[in-house]
């Protein structure tokens, strides 16, 4: 049995390692092309985007514990919405919806993993 799960364990994580190498060198590759293709420039850095973004992020490792799936995901949506003024209420809510049916359908039905989809009360 121990020899079995060492094997297993191993395996996870050459398959990690494995996976993150491939991401690694497709972002350097496109970080490459970036510099030799014409384009438009960047003329400045936006703060506004890095920060809902990370804000967004942040608030969903706190959340899902405590809140459940879906209202961390409502909550990264619509937090992450103010990334741009070009969002509009009715489409944030229409994504959080869909995004949060499909990650329960995902994660917690097919997948099996132990999320709390609602908060308890």
């Amino acid at each position: 049995m121990l020899g079995s799960l060492a094997r297993f364990s191993f395996h996870l994580t050459v398959g990690g390692v494995l996976l993150g190498s491939a991401l690694a060198g497709l972002g350097a590759l496109l970080v490459g092309r970036s510099l030799v293709l014409e384009g438009t420039r960047v003329t400045r850095l936006q703060g506004r985007p890095i920060l809902m973004i990370v804000l967004g992020v942040i608030l969903f490792g706190l959340m899902i514990p405590y809140l459940g799936l879906v209202v961390a995901l409502a909550t990264v949506t619509a937090v992450s919405a103010f990334a741009t003024r070009e969002s509009r209420p009715l489409e944030v809510a229409a994504l959080a919806a869909v995004l949060a049916a499909f990650s329960v359908g995902v994660f917690v039905y097919a997948l099996r993993l132990p999320l709390t989809i609602w908060p308890a009360l």
